[in-house]
This record gives C-alpha cells, sequence and structure tokens, in this order.
C-alpha cells in the first residue's frame, strides 16, 4: 500500500502531505488504515470536514478505472462494507474514539482528522449551549414596532429582528436584493431600544468590500433613523473584516491553539456569513464571552468558503422543517403569523434560530435576473434555452465558442467603458470618474489561460489602445496609464488599504502615475504606484474576489470547455453580484454542465443537530 499511495502522490491523485500523514500513524502493517488515513486527510484538504466510510467503498477517488487505483483496493478486497470497514479502523491504535486524541477519530461511520472533529464538536456544543427559551416583553417590543418602519407584508423580516433581539445565535439568510442590508440598521435600532443598557455592538463581513459595503450602507440609513444622542452614540458606524477582529492573516493555516483575544461585544453582527469556514468560527466562538449574541447574515447559496466546511449550507438545511410548535405559538402571539392557520413544525431546537428571507425588493418575479437565479438555487436547467434565445430583457446571452467570437466579447467588454474614458477626458471628479468604473464589471471562472483574468485584462487593455482609450507607458516593465484599475491584493496597515481595495489610477498634482481610492467617508485617498502592496489589473476579477460586491452591469465570461471549479454555486454567486442587467458570455454545453454540479462539503454537523431536539 505505501508503494502504492507514493505512486498516487506523482499521478497527483492525492497530496504528499497526505502519503505522509499516513505513512506517520501506521507503523504497523495496516494496508487499509494507510488508504483510509491518506483518503482521509486528502478529503479535509478538499473543503471537507470529515469523510463518510461509504465513500471509501466507492473507491473514493473519482476516476476508480485507473489501474493504480485497482490495485489498491485489491489489496483490501476482503472488505466488502461500510461495517468491515468500522470493525478494520476500530483495531488500529492509530484511530480512536469521540473522547480520544489519536489523529484520527472514528465516529459514527464518519473519519476525522483530529483537528476538525474538534472543531466540529466544539461549534456544535456552541450551537447547542446558545439555545435558550425566549422570555419576552411583549408590549415592550410592539412599542418598537410602532417606531420603526417594517414591510407589513413581509412577517419574516420582523422574525429576523425577533431572533436578533431575544436569540442568543440567530442565521438570518437570504438571496440578493431581500433586505439583509436594510435589516442590519433595523436590528441594531431594534436592540438598542429593547435594551435596559447600552450595548455594545459590533458589525463585522468576511470580506473588505462587504464591510465596505455595510459601512457605507449604514452611514446612508442613520439620518433616517431619528436617533437620540445616546442611541447615535451606542450605533455603529462602520464594518471591520473577521479577520482583522479575529487577528486572522488570510490564506494561512493557523493553529486551532487559541490565542487570548477577547472581543469586547455585547451584540456581534456577521455580514456574508457564508464565506465563515469551521476554523473562522472556532476561532470566533473561542473569543467571546458567554453573553456575546451572534447574529450570522448572509446566502447559503452562494459559493462555500475557501477553507474547510460550509457551516451556513449546513444550517440552512433545517428550514425546511418549520419552527417548533411553542415558537410557532409564540410567533402568533406577537401577531406575526395568524393564529388560526396551521403551520410546518417540528421538534428541532435549531429551527428556532433560523430566518429565511424571500421577499425581493429588487428584482421583480418576471426580472430575468431573479428567475436565473431562482432556478440556479434549485440546480434546474430548462431556463437555459429563455437565457440562449434572449428572451429576458436584462439578460444579454453572447456566445463565445471560437477566436472570432471572443475578438468581439473583449471589444464588446472595452466599449462598456466608453463613458468611464470619456468622464476621464472631461476631467471630472476622482469621484465620478471612480462611481462610474463601478457600474459595469467582467467575472472570470478562471484566473489563468486564454479565459483567465489575467490574459483577458491584457487583451482588454490591447483593445483599449486600439481604440485610443489609453495610452500605455512602461514604468519599471509595468504597463501604466491614466485609468488603469488595479486591485489590491495584501493588508497594508500603514497605507491603510486593504486586500480587495479597488483603485484607479491618475496623475497625480505631480504629474506622476498615482492610484486614488474612494474611502467610506466620500475622501480620496493618493498612493504612489511605488508604494503600492502586490496588485492586478482589474478590468475583470475573478467569482471569488467578486463575493461581497455588486454593480448595476455584470459580465460573465465562461470558458470554452468545462472545468472542475464550475458549478451552479459558482455561477449563481456570479449572477448575482448584477443588481440591473446581466451579460453571459459563453457557451450552451458549458452553461447546462454548470447548473448540474452541486457542491458538497461533508461534515457530520447536521446529524449531530437533528438529534437536538425539544425538551431534551
Amino acid at each position: 500500500m505505501k508503494k502504492l499511495l507514493k505512486e498516487a502522490v506523482k499521478k497527483k491523485l492525492i497530496q504528499s502531505i497526505d502519503f505522509q500523514f499516513s505513512n506517520f500513524i501506521c507503523k504497523n502493517d495496516e494496508p487499509a488504515v494507510m488508504l483510509a488515513a491518506a483518503c482521509t486527510s486528502n478529503f479535509y484538504g478538499k473543503g471537507n470536514i470529515c469523510l463518510p466510510i461509504k465513500l471509501l467503498l466507492k473507491k473514493y477517488f473519482k476516476n476508480p478505472k485507473k489501474k493504480i487505483i485497482k490495485k489498491m483496493w485489491k489489496i483490501i478486497n476482503k472488505i466488502k462494507s461500510t461495517q468491515d470497514w468500522v470493525e478494520i479502523l476500530k483495531k488500529s491504535h492509530s484511530i480512536g474514539m469521540e473522547n480520544s486524541r489519536n489523529p484520527i477519530i472514528l465516529f459514527k461511520k464518519n473519519l476525522y482528522l483530529y483537528k476538525a472533529w474538534k472543531m466540529e464538536k466544539k461549534i456544535f456544543n456552541f450551537i447547542k449551549t446558545r439555545n435558550n427559551t425566549i422570555r419576552i416583553n411583549k408590549k415592550k417590543f410592539e412599542k418598537i414596532n410602532k417606531k420603526i418602519k417594517f414591510d407589513e407584508k413581509n412577517i419574516y423580516q420582523k422574525i429576523a429582528i425577533f431572533m436578533g433581539i431575544f436569540n442568543k445565535v440567530s442565521f438570518i439568510m437570504g438571496g440578493p436584493g431581500t433586505g439583509k442590508t436594510t435589516l442590519v440598521s433595523k436590528l441594531i435600532i431594534s436592540i438598542i431600544r429593547f435594551s435596559e443598557f447600552s450595548p455594545i455592538i459590533k458589525l463585522v463581513a468576511t470580506t473588505g468590500k462587504a464591510a465596505d459595503n455595510l459601512s457605507f450602507s449604514i452611514k446612508t440609513i442613520i439620518p433616517t433613523l431619528n436617533l437620540t444622542k445616546l442611541e447615535k452614540k451606542i450605533f455603529p458606524n462602520n464594518a471591520n473584516t473577521l479577520h482583522h477582529l479575529l487577528k486572522i492573516k488570510p490564506g494561512i493555516n493557523n493553529s486551532l491553539i487559541q490565542k487570548k483575544i477577547k472581543i469586547n461585544a455585547d451584540i456581534l453582527i456577521i455580514d456574508e456569513s457564508s464565506m465563515i469556514d469551521f476554523f473562522m468560527m472556532y476561532k470566533l466562538i473561542g473569543s467571546i464571552s458567554s453573553h456575546t449574541k451572534l447574529v450570522f447574515i448572509g446566502d447559503h447559496n452562494q459559493l462555500p468558503p475557501i477553507g474547510t466546511g460550509f457551516l451556513l449550507n449546513d444550517i440552512s438545511f433545517f428550514y425546511q422543517y418549520g419552527y417548533t410548535k411553542k415558537f410557532i405559538e409564540l410567533l402568533k402571539k406577537m401577531n406575526f403569523l395568524d393564529k388560526k392557520s396551521q403551520y410546518k413544525t417540528s421538534n428541532l431546537i435549531i429551527n428556532n434560530n433560523i430566518c429565511m428571507l424571500k421577499k425581493s425588493y429588487r428584482f421583480s418575479s418576471k426580472s430575468g435576473i431573479y428567475k436565473f437565479s431562482s432556478m440556479l438555487k434549485l440546480g434546474k436547467k430548462k431556463i437555459i434555452k429563455k437565457i440562449i434565445n434572449n428572451t429576458f430583457s436584462d439578460i444579454k446571452y453572447v456566445p463565445v465558442t471560437n477566436h472570432k467570437e471572443y475578438k468581439k466579447m473583449i471589444l464588446l467588454v472595452a466599449l462598456e467603458y466608453k463613458k468611464y474614458f470619456k468622464s476621464i477626458k472631461k476631467k471630472q471628479s476622482p469621484k465620478k470618474i471612480i462611481t462610474l468604473f463601478n457600474n459595469y464589471r467582467l467575472i472570470c471562472v478562471l484566473k489563468k489561460g486564454l479565459f483567465g483574468t489575467k490574459y483577458v485584462n491584457r487583451n482588454i487593455e490591447k483593445k483599449m489602445k486600439d481604440l485610443s482609450y489609453i495610452q500605455p507607458t512602461v514604468i519599471k516593465k509595468e504597463i501604466w496609464y491614466v485609468g488603469k484599475p488595479i486591485l489590491i491584493k495584501e493588508n497594508n496597515k500603514n497605507l491603510n488599504i486593504f486586500n480587495g481595495n479597488i483603485g484607479i489610477t491618475f496623475l497625480d498634482a505631480k504629474m506622476n502615475f498615482s492610484v486614488f481610492f474612494l474611502s467610506l467617508d466620500d475622501s480620496i485617498k493618493t498612493i504612489p504606484i511605488n508604494l503600492l502592496p502586490k496588485y492586478e489589473t482589474a478590468w475583470t476579477i475573478t467569482v471569488h474576489k467578486s463575493q461581497g460586491s455588486e454593480f448595476s452591469h455584470t459580465g460573465i465570461l465562461l470558458p470554452l470547455t468545462y472545468v472542475k471549479t464550475l458549478s451552479k454555486e459558482l455561477l449563481y454567486t456570479a449572477v448575482t453580484r448584477s443588481k440591473k442587467k446581466l451579460t453571459i458570455y459563453g457557451n450552451k454545453k458549458v452553461l447546462s454542465l454548470t447548473i448540474d454540479r452541486k457542491i458538497t462539503r461533508y461534515s457530520g454537523i447536521k446529524e449531530k443537530l437533528k438529534n437536538y431536539k425539544e425538551n431534551n
């Protein structure tokens, strides 16, 4: 088995670290255990918390016909069932049960790396202990209701705020335009007015762009809320990133050893929560006090986190079963629900912590973008024909199946910036120019290759030069020109500039190239190009980089052939960046295959929460 796993590394079926891990923990001749260990490590590296043993029965790998894989399973051909696997794994000294500290944990027919098991166990215990029986002051809440403008036809907006005030942990979910960001302001003022003391409220988001958007929204809404002096003092007026709050450096595999970070907050509201992985959640719950309330806000249909697990998606699973009978009665008592109607009920307590916002304030039910995003959530392909035939007024389909059509796509993208370059030529204010730039963005699925951001950015620049939009100048082997957009790739506290920030290149007062960034307070920050941290050109960005952003018009470029990174979640994330207009560049076959593929992240959280019921 050892030789075969070494060969599997060479053939890139597993990573070197997977082989090293299996070799380290299997000192005896245990071929089945060695194979299971390598697969468990490899599965964790792909974003999963646990490896269901049933997947080992299916030979684990996606291409089981390869000779090397056949040889592996030939060695363990006596294992015929999940129970056979369990019995063999139980006998190994390397594998322990739930209360042990072995490198691999076996729990209910799932295999975990110890660190993954530790994270899941802590997160489950946190959610379980944060469930509480709500005790309310109905008159006080009704008084708040009268002071805050709710959409009377949207009961879930009220239920979300109700949960945010009374629950110790709440998960508020919804698609694009369902009022999640607006809800934050209403939730904050409701919490302030219901509290008998001055609560410390903190706002965070999982990306810098999402934090900026949330801060901008809050600052825009505050003047409309008729706040008292005290309420203004308590009301948070800006959001930070969760990474910054937890002192986590993005992209670095941090240790589970908890550093002494204590978050001083009575209520912590977290936007774009779909991007929270198990590691971040583990760190978060270890950094708050026992009285801190958490409110997670996000869209569970988006891409899973770059890290391990997909917690928001795991939690969203329970919404379909309805609230508990006690909670339904409470909602009826609050006049949120019709007292005479019957509602779907469940005895699963986690359900009382979930609110799903469904009403879209951005799109009408007839909108193409709304219909397309709805079909994507369900993985239904019947809408493709309408998109290909350009049936919808807000969605345009442009085929890209050959070199000629690719060149046409580059031209169409370049022409989207005609007004932008006119604004530059007229020497309008940097603020207006930056706003014009942010109206449109092309989103790519890939980073490399003809359809990747690097190559597409370069081709767009060439076309802009042909159109006389830009006059490139080479400085230290880098191309610069007035109007060049750049995306910052790393944080720089000294410059107060962060990963995800986008700036536009202009000539400064000394006629040198500098990049101008629009701050939340509407001021312009100028940084000379020689002082910039790592960056890339931003005429087009990847889907991952677009998360937390919104554009009036979004273009999506699909590759010529299907690649494994494509999925309905990735396409949904790209589609929902658009507020008014969407253009899809690609071909029918790739579009169809993309909708077919659903990303699945395995964990044991759902099974554990299924067993946590009312009266337990």
